[in-house]
Protein backbone atom coordinates (compact mmCIF):
# COMPACT_ATOMS: atom_id res chain seq x y z
CA UNK A 1 0.00 0.00 0.00
CA UNK A 2 3.01 2.37 0.63
CA UNK A 3 3.77 2.19 -3.00
CA UNK A 4 0.38 2.57 -4.33
CA UNK A 5 0.02 5.44 -2.13
CA UNK A 6 3.38 6.74 -3.41
CA UNK A 7 2.56 6.76 -7.22
CA UNK A 8 -1.23 7.90 -6.44
CA UNK A 9 -0.24 11.08 -8.99
CA UNK A 10 0.55 8.35 -11.80
CA UNK A 11 -1.81 6.73 -11.35
CA UNK A 12 -4.59 9.40 -11.17
CA UNK A 13 -3.20 10.89 -14.18
CA UNK A 14 -3.94 7.78 -16.44
CA UNK A 15 -6.75 6.85 -14.18
CA UNK A 16 -4.68 3.83 -13.27
CA UNK A 17 -6.14 0.87 -11.22
CA UNK A 18 -3.73 -1.25 -8.17
CA UNK A 19 -5.94 -4.25 -6.75
CA UNK A 20 -3.91 -5.69 -3.74
CA UNK A 21 -5.75 -9.28 -3.09
CA UNK A 22 -4.61 -11.84 -0.22
CA UNK A 23 -1.17 -10.66 0.81
CA UNK A 24 1.19 -11.82 3.40
CA UNK A 25 2.21 -10.38 6.53
CA UNK A 26 5.91 -8.86 5.44
CA UNK A 27 8.64 -8.52 8.25
CA UNK A 28 11.80 -6.93 7.83
CA UNK A 29 12.88 -3.63 5.91
CA UNK A 30 9.54 -2.65 4.65
CA UNK A 31 11.12 -0.24 2.78
CA UNK A 32 12.74 -2.21 0.87
CA UNK A 33 10.09 -4.03 0.09
CA UNK A 34 8.02 -1.00 -0.93
CA UNK A 35 10.65 -0.28 -3.28
CA UNK A 36 10.63 -3.23 -5.28
CA UNK A 37 6.50 -2.58 -5.40
CA UNK A 38 7.30 1.01 -6.34
CA UNK A 39 9.26 -0.27 -9.09
CA UNK A 40 7.21 -3.27 -10.61
CA UNK A 41 4.09 -0.60 -10.42
CA UNK A 42 6.19 2.22 -11.87
CA UNK A 43 6.84 -0.08 -14.78
CA UNK A 44 3.42 -0.93 -15.35
CA UNK A 45 2.35 2.66 -15.82
CA UNK A 46 5.09 3.51 -17.81
CA UNK A 47 4.65 0.61 -20.24
CA UNK A 48 1.34 0.81 -20.86
CA UNK A 49 0.43 2.40 -23.87
CA UNK A 50 -1.09 5.57 -23.70
CA UNK A 51 -4.45 4.56 -25.12
CA UNK A 52 -4.89 2.17 -22.29
CA UNK A 53 -5.23 2.61 -18.72
CA UNK A 54 -3.01 0.84 -16.78
CA UNK A 55 -4.63 -2.04 -14.60
CA UNK A 56 -2.45 -3.79 -11.88
CA UNK A 57 -3.31 -6.37 -9.74
CA UNK A 58 -0.94 -8.24 -7.04
CA UNK A 59 -1.60 -11.63 -5.81
CA UNK A 60 -0.02 -13.82 -3.37
CA UNK A 61 -0.68 -17.86 -2.84
CA UNK A 62 0.18 -19.22 0.27
CA UNK A 63 2.54 -22.58 -0.41
CA UNK A 64 2.96 -23.73 3.30
CA UNK A 65 6.99 -23.22 3.37
CA UNK A 66 6.70 -19.75 0.98
CA UNK A 67 4.16 -17.27 -1.06
CA UNK A 68 3.74 -16.85 -4.33
CA UNK A 69 3.89 -13.56 -5.34
CA UNK A 70 2.02 -12.90 -9.09
CA UNK A 71 1.84 -9.31 -10.47
CA UNK A 72 0.34 -8.53 -13.89
CA UNK A 73 -1.01 -5.74 -15.80
CA UNK A 74 -2.14 -4.55 -19.26
CA UNK A 75 1.29 -3.13 -20.52
CA UNK A 76 3.28 -4.04 -23.66
CA UNK A 77 4.58 -7.02 -21.92
CA UNK A 78 7.89 -8.88 -22.70
CA UNK A 79 8.35 -10.78 -25.93
CA UNK A 80 9.00 -14.45 -25.47
CA UNK A 81 12.03 -16.17 -26.93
Amino acid sequence: THARQNLRQALDERNGEVKISNMPRITGNIARYASIFQNLISNSIKYCPQDRSPRISIEAEDHSAHWHIRITDNGIGIEQT
